[in-house]
């Protein structure tokens, strides 16, 4: 794109402001469709430079004239937002779309103008973490085309100082007879004595004075009663030749500013020195972009990641203190260095190959390693870019080195708990095995010694003494103790082992807590204890493996009934929508704060009790956890102790429930 210096900058021409001035009468259409087809990659995904002009949405691809590619109305709402908010965009849909936007600035003087942005998607299939690095470089490069726009502002403004200087200055036998006021720089004429002997009107509007001839320069010009510290003028008078520099002036009328000074001499017939020309240009807008930039570098040198750029060659121009730092070499060392130098023995041919796919794609990212200055690697996640117009490679890199250990650590450490929780297994299982071999070896004698013993006292042809029968019948007695505790044993080490079956059939509740109460009342009434009960009519029947639900309320209703001296016990039963609650209460000693959990673990019987296993209500918890249901507990010492169960009408199926 070419233009002339009086079609851009004729004094009604609008591309003089910032404003109005557009994004393709800065960027070129090469410049422009190189960035956006690299991030379309070859119509794997969907990107565009999208422009706002006469209130419409455009894209740079309608405005060159070009084809428009498919897909951009994905991007163009997103866009739309981005321009209209001057903010970075995101958006993420339930079709998986991912978007991201990035505003295009113009900077000049101090301000910004937006100008347009960057929007574009990652290819199908994405995931956020792909979302995430599209997002960081594509906010890389719309910072990039902010500067770069930027900076053709810039350029040509300065351009069209230089052109106007060039053709409308003149100068004839050693004295100017002719400057064109309109020009950007002020010119001043000052004479030996340092006053003003002529000057254009740029200077007039520098100083705020429409005429300072015969005046003091330093006075005048830079608002100084005395002459400046190193003053370029004096200089040319007392040495004849040209001085050239640059100044910072501060005042409060006119902020700070920044000037490129010049100057020459003007010699008189006899070779003397009789006046000075002084230029003095307004450089504050681009010493506040160098500035800028300055600044955009100490950030590129204070960031954890790792960057470099190198040219079509693949020899290192520049890096920053983070790549110098991790790879221990000296700037002086890396520049002009290939990259090959710093790729592993195994990674060369993979370098090779990533300059060739960059010089289509424009960026791609993947993982690799890089050698240090002593020969050992560095793994890390890289981000490259290319820019075809420069021939320049662009390249971020992540040190992954600290996240691989880490990786490292927590495989090691799986592995070791793994083999802990095997081994925590392996020592489980021989319990169990133990367990159920000694409940089997029990199990037989005790049925045989209960066996005998009943037909002995059962004998009516040869009967037993009181005495006798009296002994014999705590023998019974303890045997059918041990036999339970041998059963509580059993089941202990079949729920452990997950060997547990549930015989799952239809439950009316209310017939069986009736017929446990009927067995246990003789218990009961031993004890002289009350026995109350309160179930509604028509519980609803429930789908559970009845035995087991009987073992869990024998279990709950014979703890109350031992541990409670007088008073009574009381069982009632709830119903709602989903369960039936079947609580047990008794006037009891009643269990410590302390000890409500610990009652359910295996072997433990709590300080209020001294005879039993241990065993009943671990195993009466496991097994109402093993039908869906759960078992909690109140209680308060020298009041009593309540029990709830809370059970599930309907039982849920699995590969251990026969219904």
């Amino acid at each position: 794109m070419v233009r002339t210096l009086d079609q851009q900058y004729s004094p009604d021409n609008p591309l003089c402001d910032p404003e109005n001035v557009r994004i393709t009468d800065l960027l070129q259409q090469d410049q422009a469709m190189e960035i956006v087809n690299a991030f379309r990659m070859d119509g794997l995904s969907e990107a565009a430079i999208f422009v706002s002009q006469d209130s419409n949405l455009y894209t740079l691809d309608d405005l060159y004239g070009l084809d428009e590619p498919a897909g951009l109305a994905c991007v163009a709402p997103l866009a739309k937002q981005s321009i209209e908010t001057g903010k970075v965009q995101h958006c993420s849909n339930e079709d998986g779309m991912m978007a991201v936007a990035y505003p295009v600035w113009l900077r000049y003087r101090g301000k910004s103008y937006l100008k347009g942005c960057l929007a574009g998607s990652p290819p199908k299939p994405v995931t956020r973490n792909m979302l995430k690095s599209c997002g960081y470089i594509m906010g890389i490069v719309a910072d990039s085309l902010t500067e770069k726009i930027s900076a053709a502002f810039l350029s040509d403004i300065v351009n069209r100082d230089r052109r106007e200087l060039e053709e409308r200055l003149k100068i004839v036998d050693n004295t100017i007879v002719d400057v064109i006021n309109s020009v950007s720089a002020a010119f001043v004429l000052i004479s030996s004595d340092m006053t003003v002997a002529w000057h254009n009107n740029m200077l007039s509007k520098m100083c705020g004075h429409a005429n300072i001839v015969g005046k003091v320069c330093h006075k005048e010009i830079w608002s100084s009663n005395n002459i400046c510290a190193g003053c370029m003028v004096k200089q040319t008078l007392e040495t004849g030749k040209p001085q050239s520099g640059n100044i910072r002036v501060g005042s409060a009328s006119r902020g700070t500013h920044y000037y490129k000074v010049a100057t020459a001499p003007v010699f008189n017939e006899s070779g003397e020195v009789k006046y000075v020309l002084e230029l003095v240009q307004d450089i504050t807008e681009a010493w506040e972009t160098e500035s800028e930039l300055a600044r955009y570098k100490r950030l590129v040198n204070n960031s954890d990641d790792l960057m470099f750029i190198c040219n079509g060659k693949l020899e290192i121009l520049a890096a920053n203190h983070k790549f110098l730092e991790c790879t221990q070499y000296k700037e002086r060392e890396i520049t002009g260095m290939s990259v090959f130098s710093i790729s592993p023995q195994h990674e060369l041919e993979r370098t090779l190959k990533t300059s060739d796919t960059l010089r289509t794609t424009g960026m791609m990212m993947n993982f690799g390693q890089i050698l240090k200055k002593d020969g050992s690697i560095i793994p890390v996640q890289m981000f490259f870019t290319y820019d075809s117009k420069a021939d320049i490679y662009e390249a971020v890199l992540k040190d992954m080195s600290e996240r691989m250990r880490l990786e490292q650590e927590i495989r090691t450490r799986s592995e070791e708990l793994q083999a802990q929780n095997s081994k925590a297994m392996a020592a489980i299982e021989e319990k169990n095995r133990f367990f159920r071999n000694v409940s089997h070896e029990l199990r037989t004698p005790l049925t045989s010694i209960i066996g005998f013993a009943e037909l002995l006292l059962e004998d009516t042809q040869e009967p037993l003494s009181e005495r006798q029968k009296a002994q014999l019948g705590r023998v019974v007695g303890n045997s059918h103790k041990l036999l339970a505790m041998v059963n509580d044993l059993l089941d202990l080490s079949r729920l452990d082992a997950g060997r547990m079956r549930l015989e799952c059939g239809n439950v009316n509740v209310e017939e069986m807590l009736g017929q446990i109460v009927c067995n246990m009342m003789p218990l009961a009434q031993n004890k002289k204890l009350s026995v109350s009960v309160s179930i509604p009519k028509k519980l609803p029947v429930i789908i559970t493996d009845e035995q087991k639900l009987g073992q869990i309320v024998v279990n709950l209703l014979s703890n109350a009934i031992k541990f409670t001296q007088s008073g009574g016990v009381t069982i009632k039963a709830v119903k709602n929508a989903k369960f039936i609650s079947i609580s047990v209460s008794d006037t009891g000693v009643g269990i410590p704060e302390g000890e409500l959990e610990e009652i359910f673990m295996e072997f433990s019987r709590g300080s209020a009790s001294n005879v039993g296993t241990g065993l009943g209500l671990a195993i009466a918890r496991r097994l109402a956890g093993f039908l869906g249901g759960e078992i909690s507990v109140s209680s308060k010492v020298g009041v009593g102790s309540t029990f709830m169960l809370k059970m599930p009408i309907m039982q849920k199926k699995d590969s251990r429930c026969a219904v």
